[in-house]
């Protein structure tokens, strides 16, 4: 077998018949793509898990060091500081705005949800607020009842 490449791989896409793995959508031509490289299923070897570079660049701490991204030196200029200064631990954004704090408001379906600030629990029917912390997915939601997540400062930011 074959030695392990790169770990993470950055290109134009050639065609338009790749989809990101984050969003589901395809990736257009000659758009800037970055993949994962993990083990084939299918044969001996390594293939890219693709994704858009915004979809990806909004993920935090993947990539390490720019040492693990093969084709970096063939991108443009402009795509290569997005790249760096997202190793660097800049997050990216589409926009100049301060980023937004993702939250939500459900009422309680069930009385297992603890509140985060009081560790009390939210009881059912009650009103509650998720935040979800930078870089965790659905499972890394913080729950908060309504009145605790208006006292603390810390999660209007």
């Amino acid at each position: 077998m074959a030695s392990p490449p790169k770990p993470w791989k950055a290109e134009y896409a050639k065609s338009s018949r790749s989809s990101c793995k984050t969003c589901k959508n395809p990736i257009d031509k000659e758009n800037l793509r970055l993949g994962k490289m993990v083990q084939a299923s299918q044969f001996d070897g390594f293939m890219p898990v693709w994704n858009h570079a915004a979809c990806f660049l909004m993920k935090a701490n993947q990539i390490k060091l720019v040492d693990d991204v093969e084709g970096l030196e063939l991108l443009r200029w402009e795509d290569k500081q997005k790249i760096r200064k997202y190793i660097d631990g800049v997050v990216m954004s589409n926009s100049s705005a301060p980023a937004v704090v993702e939250c939500g408001i459900e009422v309680s379906q069930t009385s297992r949800t603890t509140c985060h600030c009081c560790n009390l629990k939210i009881a059912k029917g009650e009103i509650g607020i998720s935040t979800k912390p930078e870089g965790h997915g659905a499972r890394g939601l913080s729950w908060n009842h309504a009145k605790c997540y208006m006292e603390n400062p810390q999660l209007l930011k």
